[in-house]
């Protein structure tokens, strides 16, 4: 089974995952798709497990005002 989810704003979590990583982290990153950010909370909470329990973090998204620095897609 391949746990992972394609694109660059994921790249960090897939390489968490792959190295089998266990440390506290905190990762940002700008989704911009609903799909995207539907499969990146699956993937969390797949490798988190439940998030209620004390102890294995937190997530949560929030709508951006603006953001400058990303490219324009094609």
């Amino acid at each position: 089974m391949k746990a992972g989810v394609d694109g660059p704003a994921m790249e960090e979590i897939n390489k968490m995952i792959a190295n089998g990583e266990s440390a506290n982290k905190t990762i940002f990153t700008v989704i911009k798709e609903k799909e995207i950010l539907d499969k990146a909370i699956g993937l969390v909470k797949s490798f988190c497990g439940d998030l209620c329990e004390p102890g294995k973090g937190i997530l949560f998204a929030v709508p951006l005002a603006f953001v400058d620095g990303l490219p324009e897609e094609a």
